[in-house]
């Protein structure tokens, strides 16, 4: 899965011994997600769980220590917030990646097209308006996935190209495994290949 842990490859480190099948978003016991915050669940399913916690990664611009793991189809450790030490409640002290597909605007409306998410300038146009469906696309993406669509810049992607995204990683904490297979249902239906989706660094995050 997209966001899978990266195995632990240092046989000095302990390995990671929690269940592949457990849904870490879904409540535990008496207790669920929605009751706390992001970062106060993440510390929940922590005491929960035998999950090994990375020390937060040495960040120094310019040294690039994120941008060679990455792109990658698996959320390395590092930058997952279950598995890595944070400080902001909010994980903003954690690296930003996303989770995507580079931005292909004939796939894009198609797919929405064909889901009946066009829309135009006018009643009377002949023609679906691109800012018009693009607009709808948010709007009703939200409301079918509880998942915000947009397009990010990001190092690493083909020249040229925004990354077409749902969500990134300080998102990981308030998703469920069905927001996370929509999304990779998403991107096959819009015609991307499976080995497409992959995580990205912002380009707002030079390390």
């Amino acid at each position: 899965m997209s966001d899978s842990i990266t195995p632990n490859n240092n046989a000095n480190e302990p390995v990671d011994s929690t269940p592949s099948s457990i849904d870490l978003s879904k409540p535990v016991g008496r207790y669920s997600p929605d009751k706390y915050t992001p970062a106060q669940w993440v510390d929940h399913i922590r005491a929960c769980f035998p999950i090994h916690v990375y020390p937060k990664l040495e960040i120094v611009r310019g040294k690039n220590t994120v941008k060679k793991m990455l792109p990658a189809r698996i959320l390395p450790a590092q930058l997952h917030p279950f598995r890595v030490d944070f400080e902001h409640p909010k994980f903003e002290d954690i690296p930003l990646v996303w989770f995507g597909v580079p931005f292909e605007r004939d796939r894009v409306f198609k797919w929405a097209l064909r889901r009946g998410w066009g829309a135009k300038e006018c009643p009377e146009d002949e023609e679906y308006d691109m800012l018009c469906t693009w607009r709808n696309i948010v709007i009703k993406f939200y409301e079918r996935y509880k998942m915000h669509i947009r397009t990010r810049d990001v190092f690493g992607a083909p020249y040229g190209k925004l990354l077409l995204t749902f969500y990134s990683n300080r998102e990981m904490a308030t998703l469920s495994a069905r927001h996370r297979d929509d999304a990779l249902k998403v991107f096959k239906k819009m015609g991307y290949a499976e080995d497409e989706p992959k995580w990205y660094l912002d380009i707002r995050e030079d390390c």
